[in-house]
C-alpha cells in the first residue's frame, strides 16, 4: 500500500470514529431526555435510532472524507502521522474487531441451538407459504430462525394445546418476523451497534413484537384467539437463542401484549407524523448539503489536517 493511500485510509478510519462517537452520544442524551415524554415509537424509528450514528458516519466518509482528501491532498508529500490519526485509526479498527466478533459469537451459538432444536425434522409448506419446520417437546414453543431463508419452528407441545383458530393467529403473528427480516435485522444491528443501547434495544424489541400482533389480527375474535394463544404458549416458554424471534416473550411485556389485544380496537394505529416530519428534515438536510458541498469538503480537508498534526 502506497503512503498516499495509507493517508487516506487513516483519515477515513478517523473520521469515522469520531462521526461514530459524537452520533451515539447524541442519540443517547437525546434518548435520556426524551424517551419518557414521547409515546412508543414504530420499530423502523428505534431500529434507525441504533443503526443510524453508523450509516450516517459511513456515508459522511464516503461523500465527504474520501472525496476531500482525493482533491485537497497531496500525493507527493511525506506527511508525519500525528498521534491523533494513529490512536482514532486503531480504536476503529478495535470497534469493528469487537464487534463483528461478538456477532459471530452470537450468530454461532445461535445456529448451533437452532440445529439442535430441529434435530431431522422436514420442512412443511404453512400458511402464506410460510416454511414450517415441527419440532420436538424440549424446543420452545414457537420462534423463527434465519437469516436469509427464516422459518418457523413449532414444538410438538405447542401444537397439542392450541386450537386451530389460536395456531393460526399465532403463526400469522411469526410470519410478520419473516416478511420483515427480523433476524437479520438484529444481526446486522449487533454488528454496527458497539457499546449497546440496551434501554432502546429493549424498546425495539418490545415494539417489534407489538407490531407483529397488530400485523397478525384484523377483528376482535381474531385478537382474542391470539392472547388466548401467547397465555397458552407462555406456560411452555424456555430460553431462546439470540438470533431468534421467540413468540412467547415474558414478563412485563407478555402482559402488556396480552392486555392490548385483550383492549383491541380497529382504530389502533401508528401515527405517520413522525414518518413525515423525518422525510421532511432529510429533504431539507440534502438540499443544504449540496448547495455547500464544495465548503463541506474543505472544511472535512482541515480536520485531516488536524488530525495528522
Amino acid at each position: 500500500m502506497s503512503l498516499f493511500a495509507l493517508r487516506g485510509l487513516t483519515v477515513s478510519l478517523s473520521v469515522f470514529v469520531l462521526m461514530y462517537a459524537v452520533l451515539r452520544l447524541a442519540v443517547a442524551g437525546g434518548w435520556s431526555l426524551t424517551r419518557r415524554r414521547i409515546p412508543w415509537l414504530s420499530p423502523n424509528a428505534l431500529y434507525a435510532l441504533q443503526v443510524g450514528p453508523f450509516l450516517l458516519s459511513a456515508v459522511i466518509v464516503g461523500a465527504f472524507t474520501i472525496p476531500s482528501f482525493l482533491r485537497f491532498e497531496p500525493r507527493v508529500v511525506q506527511e508525519a502521522f500525528g498521534p491523533p490519526i494513529v490512536a482514532l485509526s486503531l480504536a476503529c479498527l478495535a470497534f469493528f474487531g469487537a464487534g463483528f466478533y461478538r456477532t459471530y459469537q452470537a450468530y454461532s451459538r445461535t445456529r448451533r441451538i437452532v440445529r439442535e432444536w430441529r434435530g431431522d425434522a422436514q420442512l412443511v409448506q404453512g400458511p402464506k407459504g410460510v416454511p414450517i419446520c415441527p419440532t420436538g417437546p424440549d424446543a420452545p414453543p414457537m420462534v423463527v430462525a434465519g437469516f436469509w431463508r427464516p422459518k418457523l419452528l413449532i414444538s410438538s407441545s405447542t401444537s397439542g394445546v392450541l386450537s386451530e383458530k389460536e395456531l393460526a393467529r399465532a403463526i400469522s403473528h411469526e410470519s410478520a418476523h419473516i416478511y420483515r427480516h427480523d433476524n437479520l435485522k438484529k444481526l446486522a444491528l449487533r454488528a454496527c451497534s458497539f457499546p449497546r443501547a440496551a434501554q432502546i434495544e429493549q424498546q425495539w424489541l418490545a415494539a417489534l413484537e407489538l407490531d407483529a400482533d397488530q400485523y397478525a389480527v384484523s377483528n376482535k375474535t381474531e385478537a382474542l384467539d391470539l392472547a388466548s394463544a401467547l397465555v397458552k404458549a407462555s406456560r411452555l416458554s424456555m430460553p431462546t437463542a439470540e438470533f431468534t424471534t421467540n413468540l412467547t416473550e415474558g414478563g412485563q411485556l407478555l402482559h402488556m401484549r396480552v392486555q392490548r389485544l385483550l383492549d383491541w380496537d380497529a382504530a389502533q394505529s401508528s401515527s405517520r407524523l413522525l414518518g413525515y416530519g423525518t422525510a421532511a428534515v432529510a429533504l431539507a438536510f440534502g438540499v443544504a448539503v449540496v448547495l455547500c458541498y464544495q465548503g463541506i469538503l474543505l472544511r472535512m480537508h482541515s480536520l485531516a489536517e488536524l488530525l495528522m498534526q
